[in-house]
């Protein structure tokens, strides 16, 4: 249900509203064949607007771990932080009010949405002699209510830089089910809503007399904590998780503005001419570096019921990504326009941990380091539903194929259990196991990008995937053991910059990226035969990224 809704919005928000917002037909047909803008009154913030959103969304869950504090500092205690990567889609209405002979700009706000998600990670872990779990995190929806103060800036105040303070509060599951035993567990825990201190910032900018688009972020501290029952014995006693829940957000989102019809429509028809320099097609062509931060995660589950919950082993793999990236733009005077990117480069600093719950209650985390390779292509069609020379929205659909290898060396046991990787037993040379992955991706998004002050747009480009592919290969090279993996699941994929026009030509930006990828109906081939088991993987990559870039067939001369 919440696939098939994310999947409808992102393909037609922006499309419903328009017709609600009273743009001419002219200005949805194309670019304005002039450098500069008409004269247009200031615009004003105030009234009641309504909207809708897509973006992304991650939830942190820390947990304490009463084996560790029990048994002192000596032992091993790994994990106890769920990360939950999140697509969203929601609505939001508000009303703001702009002080008279003043850019100030007060409001309120509330907004809801759904969200796909889910996360997991171990929990309990405290030496090769205690039993540990598996915590997981699945958030469902979010909410909140927040007071917003903004200041009204650039060409005519159509531009809002704002801050919101406020209440929210997220609805999720967070289970804890003991990982290998002699007969099947079933998740310990129940849903529940949790309430929290809300701050964001955020950037809003008026396309027309009665639509805005707007990026923002906010972060949700949930509360002092909440305290979760568990299965497992300590000295004979119930264990009981202390834990707490933060939650960040970014979202992009266009609103309607009732009643703003005192300002006129920002851009007037483009006037078609023979040549490509005026025909209204714009190519754009440039080159980035991506800075990054990535983790994939396998979990191998017990056949059964609880199959997803009870593991009998999770690799976990960490590192920093290098790309250098090209990436170009065309778009024609009919609004349809592809955009795509080709990124190749290395993966630096692995670190993996490979845990094993043998038998009860046998644990083992093998501890690796290593490098590897990345790689990836993006390519999508849309249709703008506006578009002049510095503001545009639309559209697209698209696919996505993203490429990652990762090379693990030697073999450091963290715990205290002798039989596997124990002292000397493998060099730090050795290469012990190779986890190689490609996946498969449709997109569905907008894309935007917007003029807050002269010469400094604001680039958005929001993609849900609706469907997600993986082909993977796990070789254990000490134990000649080859696993191939296959799964299908979701994803999201969000980036913002900012660039900069040195000339009406050539720009320079800077940004930001985030991608999350999950399967969660996974299954595994042992050197060629099929097991029983649920896997699921998931991989995620953020970072920040510098770019320039260089526009072709734009009217008119340098600025």
């Amino acid at each position: 249900m919440i696939n098939r809704a994310i999947a409808t919005m992102i393909v037609g928000a922006a499309a419903l509203l328009l017709p609600a917002a009273g743009l001419s037909s002219g200005v949805l047909a194309a670019d304005v064949s002039a450098p500069s803008k008409p004269v247009a009154p200031d615009w004003s913030w105030t009234g009641f607007y309504a909207g809708a959103h897509v973006g992304s969304a991650r939830i942190l869950s820390h947990y304490n771990n009463p084996a560790a504090d029990r048994y002192g500092p000596g032992y091993y205690a790994y994990g106890n932080v769920v990360d939950a990567a999140a697509a969203l889609i929601g609505i939001q209405g508000g009303y703001n009010w702009q002080m008279p002979k003043s850019n100030w700009v007060l409001g309120i706000e509330a907004d809801l949405s759904l969200l796909d998600s889910r996360g997991s990670h171990s929990c309990l872990t405290a030496d090769s002699l205690i039993d540990s779990a598996n915590c997981t995190t699945r958030a469902h929806a979010m909410g909140s209510l927040a007071a917003r103060l903004g200041v009204a800036v650039g060409a005519d105040n159509r531009t809002l830089l704002y801050s919101k303070l406020g209440v929210g509060l997220v609805n999720s599951a967070n289970t804890e089910t003991k990982n290998y035993d002699n007969f099947y567990r079933y998740p310990y825990g129940s849903s529940s809503t949790s309430v929290g201190a809300l701050l964001g910032i955020g950037v809003e900018y008026a396309l027309s007399n009665s639509l805005s688009a707007k990026l923002e972020y906010a972060h949700t501290f949930l509360g002092s904590g909440y305290t979760q029952q568990t299965e497992e014995l300590l000295n004979g006693n119930p264990v009981s998780l202390r834990g707490h829940q933060a939650f960040d957000a970014v979202e992009f989102g266009i609103n309607y503005h009732f009643g703003a019809t005192d300002a006129a429509p920002w851009t007037t028809p483009r006037v078609a001419a023979p040549n490509l320099a005026d025909s209204g097609w714009e190519i754009e062509a440039g080159t980035r570096y991506w800075y990054s931060m990535g983790k994939f995660q396998k979990d191998l589950g017990l056949s059964g019921p609880a199959a997803v919950e009870q593991l009998v082993s999770r690799l976990t793999y960490s590192n920093t990504g290098h790309v250098g990236e090209i990436f170009g733009r065309i778009d024609s005077p009919f609004g349809v326009f592809m955009k795509g990117n080709i990124g190749i480069g290395g993966l630096t600093n692995i670190t993996m941990h490979d845990e094993d719950w043998l038998a009860d209650p046998l644990y083992s985390n093998t501890r690796h380091s290593g490098s590897g390779s990345i790689g990836y292509a993006t390519i999508d069609l849309g249709y703008d539903v506006i578009h002049d020379h510095d503001n545009r929205l639309g559209g697209f659909i698209g696919y996505s194929y993203l490429f990652e290898k990762q090379n693990a060396y030697g073999c450091m046991q963290m715990t205290v259990n002798p039989a596997i990787c124990g002292p000397g037993q493998v060099t730090s040379s050795t290469l012990t196991i190779t986890e190689t992955d490609r996946w498969n991706s449709l997109r569905l998004g907008l894309s935007g990008q917007f003029e807050v002050f002269d010469r400094l747009r604001l680039g958005v480009d929001a993609a849900y995937l609706p469907y997600v592919s993986l082909s993977g290969r796990d070789d254990h090279w000490l134990r000649t053991l080859v696993i191939d993996e296959s799964g299908n699941g979701q994803g999201m994929q969000l980036e913002a910059s900012l660039s900069y026009a040195i000339s009406r030509e050539f720009s320079v930006a800077a940004g930001a990226r985030y991608w999350a990828l999950w399967v969660d109906t996974g299954s595994d081939l042992f050197n060629g035969v099929s097991t029983a088991r649920n896997v699921t993987y998931r991989t995620e990559r953020a970072g920040v990224f510098l770019q320039a870039s260089y526009k072709f067939g734009l009217p008119g001369t340098s600025r």
